[in-house]
This record gives C-alpha cells, structure tokens and sequence, in this order.
C-alpha cells in the first residue's frame, strides 16, 4: 500500500468513528431540569390512578406509563379516605 491509500482509508475510519460517537450522543436520553431521564414535566410519582389510552388505571408502583396523565394521587386518595 502507498502513503495516501494508507492515510486516505485512517481519514475514512477516523470520519466513521466520529459520526458514530455523534450519532449516539444526539440519541441518548438527556436530562430534563427536574434532573430526571424521559420525563415529560409531569411528576407522576406517587400516583394512583392513571388516565391513558382508552381507560383509567391503576398505578401498581406509584408510576403512570409515559405519556400518561396521572387523576388520583396517594395522598389525595387518603385524604378522600379520612373525610
């Protein structure tokens, strides 16, 4: 192989690795200002019943599925409960 092949194909795979590492920094999930990873703005922990798709559900672990709305909190449910 001659010096230009040799340094042509380095430019090539150099330009290959960057495009990579680029392409997979634009894709990775960033954090929003809460600090949390694909939140959407809406804390919906400690959720009870959840409202998405066709029906109301709800939450066995305190977490709505993403994209859903969150109706009845833990706390607004006991506070329902004690009056």
């Amino acid at each position: 192989m001659n010096k230009a092949k040799v340094i042509g194909l380095t430019v090539t795979a150099l330009a290959v690795i960057g495009g990579v590492a680029v392409y997979n920094y634009v894709r990775k999930p960033k954090k929003n200002s809460e600090g949390f990873f694909g939140a959407d703005g809406v804390k919906s922990s400690g959720c009870r019943v959840c409202e998405g798709g066709l029906s109301n559900y709800f939450a066995s672990n305190g977490n709505c599925r993403r994209g859903d709305s969150c109706l009845q909190t833990v706390s607004q449910y006991k506070a329902l409960q004690g009056a």
